[in-house]
């Protein structure tokens, strides 16, 4: 955990993939799909989404044999976050959906909101502004009025900064993203910043302004030492105007 937030992914992965061989000498089944969970999830924020379905496919199954509801639930999430970045967003609402409903009965209230962070995404994936901007709106009412979501929040405002863009009003999607960036610098986010970032360069390039160097610089600098092999297309855009 220390080595992801000082933002050695590699090392992170490393460590998390050790955690989980000596867990299973050990018999502790489910602390090691603890461990394969955490590194699907640096795998999906890295791009690589095929050795992270894999890793979620595998939490799933031993998290259901296990009858371990929650471990269960989030992995059926994040497999629908893979399915979306894929865009296979009919199976990604069935598993986004089966999870936050899973969520909402345990009373676990940040993954319910994490979760419905991650269906306006799929929203804006699908092309469905609209209903991505209502999705995020709705939800981060609630992320504000809840402590310790600091993370929820900066993807609900970044969605909403998106969801502005993509329906043709980037002059609207400055004020959510901007805000969305102050909190990622707060939380130390270096991934949220630069994907807030991408998503400010966007906009600019929408209404024909220039690429912001100092946006650029710290994209491409998250690219190289977090290991990201590619970016969400949450918006579309001219990857050659951001480089």
């Amino acid at each position: 955990v220390e080595a992801y937030h000082a933002g050695r992914w590699d090392d992170a992965l490393e460590y998390q993939r050790r955690n989980k061989e000596t867990r299973e000498r050990a018999g502790d089944v489910i602390g090691a799909a603890i461990a394969e969970y955490n590194r699907g999830l640096i795998l999906v924020d890295q791009g690589r989404l095929e050795e992270a379905e894999f890793a979620f496919t595998e939490v799933l199954r031993v998290c259901r044999a296990a009858n371990y509801v929650a471990g269960a639930a989030a992995a059926s999430g994040n497999l629908g976050i893979v399915a979306a970045r894929y865009g296979d967003f009919d199976r990604a609402d069935e598993l986004m959906h089966d999870a936050l409903q899973q969520f909402t009965d345990l009373g676990a209230e940040y993954f319910e909101l994490d979760t419905r962070l991650r269906i306006a995404e799929r929203h804006l994936l699908a092309g469905d502004h609209e209903a991505a901007l209502q999705a995020a709106d709705t939800t981060l009412e609630r992320a504000e009025a809840s402590e310790g979501t600091g993370p929820v929040r900066i993807g609900l405002l970044r969605v909403r900064g998106c969801a502005h863009t993509a329906s043709g009003r980037p002059q609207m999607a400055f004020e959510p993203l901007e805000a969305a960036l102050d909190l990622a610098r707060a939380e130390s986010a270096e991934y949220e910043a630069a994907l807030v970032q991408a998503s400010l360069e966007t906009a600019r390039v929408h209404l024909g302004e220039p690429p912001d160097p100092v946006a650029r610089d710290e994209i491409l600098r998250a690219e190289e030492t977090l290991g990201i092999v590619a970016w969400p297309e949450f918006v579309p855009v001219d990857k050659k105007a951001l480089h």
